[in-house]
Parts: structure tokens; sequence; C-alpha cells
């Protein structure tokens, strides 16, 4: 018994010294299966844990970031524990006495350790890497340049600059730091905005302006003959008006268009050899067009006599100011005198093409017109007019249309009453048959009857189909803005085509009726079988010269609904159909080598929104290029006067001219109509002659156009010895109606 006490108190003596020691060690030591901040420290002392924590903060690198700089600098150099008796009582705080059972468990410790950041070590890494002294200038955002291929003009989004104080960017990186962040940040914390950003709205709309003007790729077709007008072209006209406006440069738009002649000469010669016409680019249509494609308000350029009556005011003014000035003994008050004086000038008009939208609606209060000169008003005036003009076409297209849709509604009451008559005399007949079916009479009536009655239905079909075109027609209908579809001879758009045989003139002879409204814009109903419900339009007083088709804009059918709705409008159309071309000038039938020319072919093609057809004349053989589509030709040789207009010979007669000596020769040059005058008293220096003239016309200052009613003949070699005083004398009836087409501006040519 003694024995197993003894055995026991050994045991437990053992296992007392055990526990001691236990106690003892791990008093120093971690517990087995302990980590620290996730490291390993099982079994270690506590200044073994305690160097773990201290290398487990200081371990990685510090990375810092400015927009694409980075820096990297080891964490040892400016990292330490803030403070060690912390983590030492985290390491330390554990229950010793309690070891047997704490060395079997899992123990991940968390120093909670605070880190301090050497600012002193962090400020001098920041020098040495030029974080301090970096200096990023923000970028607005800008417009960037024409880009072709239809990126055109595009917002180049801004970007951020940077600039810190060093005191405050070691400050804020130290925090980061110390938060144990290794990859620091510090650009939005010290960027510097932009001020002009990628999302401003003016930025935008400038583009989108600028793209509406310019990022365009036009192709100009005559047949296979194609140029691309490009955006970058377009881009080279750009110009700014005198109010900051952004438009186009008129001037250089108008000389690109004069060029088109030599660019398609070839292509026109040959053409012309096939057809025997003589083919001219309409650049008075072709500027239009292109017009309407970029919604440009073109501007009015001044005449001769604009600009010279604007010089010598001006020149007036001027004259008036330096005389005054030299009143004045205040030097400073005489140069201000001056200066007004010149700020109140008369400016020549601005020559900037203008988006419509930028054109505002111009009241009566002439203060709004952008351009303050004589052409700028006219300008003005002409948009209003343009304006007033279609909404009225609008009201009359309306009205003809209500006007039709009563009598149409009229025709359905008068065509359903006459039907329900011829019913009741064809069951009347049928009933008389019936009685004697072999009366040859009352078979022969009965089959009239029917014939009768079937008239009287299909006549009340086309009135009730009237009635629906009419209503299903929209009320607000308005002309095209530009030319939808053009019909093409040969492969070409040609405006004046005057030839009998032309498909154009067949397709004029074969035109329904059209009614009031129609008339008045010169509707042209094509071929139906060609186009049904279709309409050739000759846009030329709308701003848009040249034929276009327009679908739904009259009628073209002549069966049915259209054909009653047509007929209504009587036959003035008719004759507005018939007067669609000139008629004075003489059409070719033949080629130059007297053959017949080649039947024409016709197709008509939708103009896409980057299609131009280009529009042609067929011009008279006495054309001479280089004085614009209108003017009139003097020939003093010839004692001849011929009015061009749209290249095409309108008028011509015999003229006398001034006799030839240096006194009272006319003039040989290029000059403009000054304007226009009636009943003028014309009167000769130092008052040797005074002259009645019902038609004034001048042209080179006191040298102009009119009647001479004293005169018995004209033409031949009168001027030689009984010629004018220099004007070019006229029939009273060929200077009547020359009155009446020629306008201020118009040139004449002498020669």
């Amino acid at each position: 018994m003694d024995r197993k006490k003894a055995a026991a108190a050994a045991v437990l003596g053992v296992l007392g010294v055990a526990y001691a020691a236990g106690i003892y060690y791990f008093g120093n030591h971690t517990f087995p299966n302990t980590t620290v901040d996730g490291q390993p420290a099982a079994m270690v002392d506590d200044e073994t844990a305690m160097s773990l924590v201290r290398n487990t903060a200081v371990t990685e690198d510090i990375t810092f970031r400015v927009q694409d700089k980075t820096c990297t600098i080891p964490s040892s150099r400016i990292l330490s524990v803030a403070d060690e008796d912390a983590v030492r009582r985290v390491i330390t705080d554990r229950n010793t006495f309690a070891w047997p059972v704490e060395f079997f468990k899992v123990h991940d410790l968390s120093s909670g350790r605070a880190m301090s950041c050497d600012r002193a070590a962090l400020r001098e890494f920041f020098d040495a890497e030029g974080v301090t002294s970096l200096d990023i200038p923000a970028v607005d955002a800008v417009l960037s340049d024409f880009q072709p291929g239809g990126a055109g003009y595009q917002v180049i989004p801004d970007s951020d600059g940077w600039k810190a104080d060093p005191e405050e960017v070691t400050e804020f990186a130290a925090k980061a730091a110390e938060q144990e962040v290794r990859d620091i940040d510090l650009t939005d914390a010290f960027k510097v905005k932009a001020n002009v950003l990628g999302d401003d709205a003016e930025l935008h709309a400038k583009a989108d302006h600028l793209n509406k003007l310019v990022n365009h790729d036009y192709t100009i077709s005559v047949g296979d003959d194609t140029q691309v007008l490009s955006g970058e072209t377009l881009n080279g006209w750009l110009k700014e008006s005198r109010d900051g406006l952004l438009g186009l440069d008129a001037e250089q738009l108008w000389a690109y268009t004069d060029g088109l002649q030599e660019r398609y000469q070839q292509t026109l010669d040959a053409r012309g050899a096939e057809s025997g016409q003589r083919y001219i680019v309409d650049t008075n249509a072709f500027n239009n067009i292109l017009a309407k494609k970029l919604d440009l308000v073109m501007p009015v350029p001044e005449t001769d006599a604009e600009r010279y009556s604007r010089m010598q005011k001006n020149q007036k003014t001027m004259d008036k100011a330096r005389r005054n000035a030299r009143k004045l003994k205040d030097q400073a008050e005489a140069d201000k005198l001056v200066a007004d004086a010149e700020a109140s000038l008369i400016l020549a008009p601005d020559l900037t093409a203008l988006m419509r939208e930028d054109v505002p609606e111009l009241p009566a209060d002439e203060s709004t017109v952008i351009d303050k000169s004589a052409a700028g008003f006219a300008a003005a005036k002409k948009i209003i007019s343009d304006q007033a003009a279609a909404e009225k076409a609008a009201e009359d297209k309306e009205a003809a249309r209500q006007k039709l849709l009563e009598k149409a509604l009229k025709d359905v009451e008068d065509t359903e009453a006459a039907l329900q008559k011829a019913l009741e005399k064809k069951e009347a007949a049928d009933e008389k048959l019936k009685a004697k079916p072999e009366n040859e009479s009352r078979q022969k009536a009965a089959e009239k009857a029917a014939e009768a009655y079937a008239a009287a239905e299909k006549n009340a079909a086309d009135a009730k189909a009237a009635v629906e075109a009419l209503q299903s027609e929209p009320d607000d209908e308005a002309m095209p803005d530009g030319i939808t579809s053009v019909l093409l001879i040969n492969g070409m758009f040609i405006e004046n085509m005057e030839n009998e045989d032309s498909v154009l003139q067949r397709a004029i002879k074969a035109s329904q009726q059209l009614s009031p409204a129609e008339k008045g814009h010169r509707l042209i109903p094509d071929d139906p079988a060609d186009a049904p419900g279709a309409t050739l339009i000759s846009l030329r007083e709308n701003g848009i010269a040249g034929t276009a088709l327009a679908s739904g804009a009259g009628g073209a059918s002549g069966a049915g609904a259209n054909g009653a709705a047509n007929g209504a409008a009587g036959n003035d159309a008719a004759n507005a159909a018939d007067g669609a071309t000139p008629s004075d000038a003489s059409p070719s039938d033949a080629t130059a080598s007297g053959a017949a020319p080649a039947e024409p072919t016709a197709e008509i093609v939708e103009v896409a929104d980057n299609m131009i057809y280009l529009p042609l004349l067929e011009a008279s053989p006495e054309f001479v290029l280089g004085y614009g589509l209108d003017y009139i030709d003097v020939n003093i040789e010839n004692q001849h006067v011929i009015l061009f207009e749209n290249a095409r010979k309108v008028m011509e007669s015999d003229c006398v001219s001034g006799l030839p000596t240096a006194e009272r020769r006319t003039h040989k040059g290029v000059f403009k109509i000054d304007y226009k005058q009636r009943n003028r008293i014309l009167r000769g220096s130092q008052r040797l002659y005074a002259s009645f003239v019902n038609y004034w016309m001048p042209f080179d200052g006191g040298i102009g156009l009119h009647d001479a009613t004293w005169r018995g003949s004209f033409g031949g070699n009168i001027y030689k010895y009984s010629g004018s005083h220099g004007c070019v004398n006229l029939p009273l009836s060929f200077a009547k109606k020359l009155y009446a087409r020629v306008y201020a501006g118009e040139t004449v040519w002498v020669h």
C-alpha cells in the first residue's frame, strides 16, 4: 500500500514539476499553434515575437502614384511600430496557468500595431523623386482639327492637372502609409481641374455647328464623270462673320462653282457632240442646291452702283470729320472726332454664308439686320418675303384642295343620284324583259340600261376615290426643302431642255391638269407609266433651281381619284405647263453634222443626301461664258443687243451705239446695270441736248440702254454717221420688254 502511495506521489511530483516548468516557460514564450499578424510564431520567446511584428510591418515596399508617375520606397525607411508596449501586451496576454489546455488550441493573434511614419524621411524621398516640385497643368477640353472621312470635328476631352503643397502631400502620404496602404494614389487628392470640361455644352454645340457646315462629302455627277466636294474643301471655306458667327466664305464657294465648267468641260463637250446641244453648268442652281443641302442663307453682294454710292457717302463723312477736326484746338478731341467718323462708315456686305438657324427671324425692326448695307437689307427682306410667299403658297394650296374637295363631295352626291336612277331604269327594263323575254326591243333596252348602270357605278366609285384621295392628303403638306429626285436625260440633269422631241417636253404635253396652287410653282407631272403618283417640280421660284420630283405634290394619273381631282382644276395649268420653258429661244433639233439627235434615255433617280447631280443648261450658240448666266450682250460691230437668261437667248434687237469718236463712243468693257428708271429726260454735258426716254437702264455712268423714239431704223452703219452720245439706242417695243426683264446689277458686256 505504501508503495502505491509512493508511486502516486512520485507521479504527482513529476506532473507538478512539469506544470510548474510549463508555467515558467510559457511565461515568456508563445503557445503552440500561434500566429502573430498572420506569421507563424509558435513556441517563440516574446522578444522574438516582437521582432516578428516589427519585421512584418515593414516588409513590403510602398508605391506612390501621381497620374502616370510612380515611385517606390521600402517601408522600412519610413515606417516603424508606434506603440510597442501595446503590441507587447497583446503578445504576452496569455493564461500561463492554463497552459495544458491552451497547448492544444489555435492562437491567431493580431498585434493591433499602430504604425508611425517618419515624415522627414518621406519628405526627403519626395524631394528626391520630384513629387514635391511636380506641377502638371490642367488641359482644357478643345475641338479637334477637322478630320476627313466623316469624323469631322470632335471634342478632345479635358485632362486634370496636379499640384500640391510639399507639406500637405507629405502629410497625406504619411497618414496613408500609417494605415498600411502599400499603393498610395496621390492623383485625386491634389488634382487641378480644367476650366473647360469635356462635357461642356457650348463646346459640343460648336462641334455640332461646324460639322453641319463642313462635315459632308458631296459627290457631284454628270453621267459617269464625278468629283467629290469634300469636307476638307468645305472646311477651308470656314469664315467668321463680322458678328462672330461661323459660316462659309461665300466668295470661295462662288469661285468653286465657277470652276465647275472647266472641270467638266471635256465631258460636256462630248455629250454635246452626241446630242447637238451645248451644255453649261447652271452655277446659280448649283449654289442654291448646295445652300439648301447645308441650310445656308447666302449673302447678297453689292452692285457696282451700291459700291460707288457707299464709297461716296463714306468719303463725305470723312471729309466733314477732318474739316471739323482741324477747327478743334484739342488734338485729343480732334482725333476722337475722326475715329468716331471712321467707326460710322458704311461697311461692304459681309459675304459670309450663315446657317439658317443663325439668322434670326427678321421683324420690322431693322436693328436686327446683321449686314447694315443696302444689299444686307435687301437680303433680309428677301428672307422675309420668301417666308411669306411660302406661307401664302401653302394657304393657296390648302384653299385649292378644299375647293376641289367640295366639288368632289358634290360629285359623289351627283353620281350616287345618277347611280340610283340608273338602277331604277335597269330594274324596270329587267322586269319588262321578264314579261316578254323573246321581245328583241326589250332585250336591247335591258342591255342599254345595264351598260348605263355600269357606267354610273364606275363614275360613283371614281368620285368616292377622289374624295378619299383629297381627304388623305396632309393639311400641312409643304413644298420639299430640296431636290428629292431628278429626271436625268442621258445621265444628265438638264434644266431648260427645249427640244420638242425630248422626253421632258413629251412629259409636259402628257401632263394632267393641275390646281392653281400647283400651277404657281410650275409643277410638271411626269409620265404616269414611269412614275405614278409623282410630280416633276421646277423649284426656281423657291430658291432651288432645277427639275425635281416630289411624291404626292400633285396629280399624275389620269384615271381614278387623281384624274377626278386634277380634272377639276381646268385648263389654266396646261397653259402654265406650256410656258414652263422660255419660248423666245430657238430649239435645235439636229446635231452638228445635220443628223437627227439620238432618242434620249430618261430615268428618275432618288437624290441621296451626299449626291448632287450637276444642274446643266442648254446654252444658245451665241452665249459666252464668263459674264454670268444672265447678261446683256452689246455688239458694237454688229450693232446688235441680245439678252441672255439662263444661258439662252430670250430677246434680241438691232441698236444704235455711240458715234465712234473719242467724245461720243460707247465704251467697251464689262459693266453692271446701275438701276432702272421710267420717263427720264437725258441731258448732255453743257446741256447740248435733252431727250425724253421711256425706259432708262444706265450701266456706265451717264451711258445706258434706252428707247430712241426719234429714230426710224436701227442697226447697220447708222452709228458711224448718226451715232448716239454714247448710249445704246433701242426700238421702243424692245426697250419696253427689256426693261421688264433686266435687274439692277445685271451684267452688260460691251464689245
